[in-house]
This record gives structure tokens, sequence and C-alpha cells, in this order.
């Protein structure tokens, strides 16, 4: 921030964040792919699907976290379009709490009612349950 300004600081935070994750995902995928490694376990028959159902719930719990806090809140969009439009640029988030209800309050419909973190939980039942 103190190179930039606060006000860019606070646009950029989220798309760098998100971009810096991306390429660091990707830079382990290929390393991983490039292990000679072995197999942990090989599920076959009702456990493979099982597996692959605990993944797709993965999926869809994603996707019901991220509409929960808000896709363009989640992605930066928000504050990116206002430091493009040159409008007031709201302060960096903490984390990745949802977007702010009308009144102000955080929201905690859907899985944010349960969890702080329900983007992680699903990044689990996704990598983890792998067969």
């Amino acid at each position: 921030a103190w190179l930039l300004g606060q006000r860019t600081a606070d646009a950029w935070y989220r798309p760098f964040y998100l971009v810096q994750g991306l390429v660091l995902l990707g830079l382990l995928a290929i390393y991983i792919r490039r292990q000679p490694g072995r197999d942990l376990y090989d599920a076959k028959g009702a456990w493979r699907w099982a597996l692959r159902a605990a993944q797709v719930a993965g999926v869809l719990l994603l996707a019901w976290a991220a509409l929960g806090v808000g896709v363009a809140h989640l992605t930066g969009y928000e504050n990116l379009t206002a430091w493009v439009q040159g409008g007031e640029v709201p302060p960096m988030p903490d984390g990745q709490e949802p977007s702010p209800a009308a009144d102000g309050a955080m929201r905690t419909a859907g899985p944010l009612g349960y969890t702080r973190h329900p983007l992680n939980w699903s990044l689990l039942l996704i990598f983890w349950p792998h067969p």
C-alpha cells in the first residue's frame, strides 16, 4: 500500500491474490505430474463412485459458497471497477468474507451460516477423495 497508495492496493488486492494463487496451483500441478510417484490407493467399484460423489459434492459446495460470498466480491471485480471509474474503493477485506448485506451486517446465508471458510472445505472434498 505504501508504494502504490491505499486506494490502488484496495482495488488490486483480490485480483492479484487470485491470479497469484492460480499460477502457483498450476506450477504445483506441473511439479506433481512430473514426480515418479506411487498411487496411495486405487478405489474400484462402489468406493470409486462414492469418492466421485464426494468430489461432486465439493464442486457444488464451492459454487454455493461462491454465490453466497458474491462472485463480484470474491474476485475483486467490485473494487477494481470502482478504481477504474475513479470512484470510492471499499477497503481491502480481511479474508474471503461475504459481501456485506444491505444494512452493513455480514451475510450468513447458505454455507456461510455453518462455517467461516466453506470455500476451503469444498477444496478438501474436491482434492482428497481422488480415486
